[in-house]
């Protein structure tokens, strides 16, 4: 269903580009050009507000952002964000374009042009927010714990094993670590490669987040080295040791 979403507004935005660029430059009024479905507003930056399941950092300022705001600066905006109105009718949530809308707000720009959708703001993230800059995997789980939608995949399967196994804390703990949902795979290897008892998962995890190093015996494990030593490690709490 969400595949379906976001080719029907792909192929929405790409219909109404040239026009919107004219239609933005020649009318100065609220409402740029409508459709029923879809329609083009022109609102206050102050009207606008993240996605509640947008992750931390995303639109940070940073170098590419300043690129980004010289291009809007130089040819214009070619795509407005992708927003959803809230229920009040005065606010906008943005389901796509964060960076642009804050590309904007650094221009000091008084009305953002945005693209109104229709549809569950969650769902039409998760199906259209990896355009512009792509989700990491590791950002999939702050999308995860602030209610978004995940979309099928490896990512997902492993966010929800993780939390029947660990819960929400130790997950809140890996996106603030900055790592991957990989670290349910290399407990798996840990486990097998070891010989350690499965009940014991929760405890691998924990061990490979707290000292930061899924990588490292992702890498160990491939070498490969003494199982012996890989579950002494597990069971002293310490990185094996070469």
């Amino acid at each position: 269903m969400l595949t379906d979403v976001h080719c029907a507004l792909a192929d929405r935005l790409s219909k109404y580009a040239a026009m919107f660029i004219a239609s933005y430059r020649a009318l100065g009024g609220m409402q740029v050009m409508s459709d029923a479905k879809y329609p083009i507003l022109r609102v206050p930056p102050t009207a606008l507000r993240d996605s509640p399941q947008q992750p931390p950092g995303r639109n940070a300022v940073s170098g590419s952002l300043n690129a980004l705001a010289k291009s809007i600066q130089a040819v214009g905006l070619q795509y407005p964000p992708l927003v959803t109105r809230d229920p009040t009718g005065d606010t906008y949530t943005i389901v796509d374009g964060h960076r642009r809308v804050a590309a904007m707000k650094s221009l000091a720009w008084q009305d953002i042009p945005v693209l109104v959708s229709q549809g569950k703001p969650a769902e039409l993230f998760s199906a259209v927010c990896g355009n512009t800059k792509p989700v990491t995997a590791a950002q999939w789980i702050e999308v995860y714990l602030r209610g978004g939608e995940v979309p099928s995949g490896p990512t997902k399967v492993n966010i929800r094993r993780i939390d029947e196994i660990a819960g929400r804390e130790f997950l809140q703990q890996l996106s603030d670590a900055g790592l991957s949902p990989q670290i349910w795979n290399v407990a798996n290897r840990v486990i097998r490669y070891a010989g350690i008892d499965e009940g014991l998962k929760g405890r691998v995890l924990k061990w490979l987040l707290e000292l930061k190093i899924t990588r490292d015996v992702a890498a160990w494990i491939s070498g490969p080295h003494s199982p012996q030593e890989l579950a002494m490690a597990f069971q002293e709490n310490r990185k094996p040791a070469l």
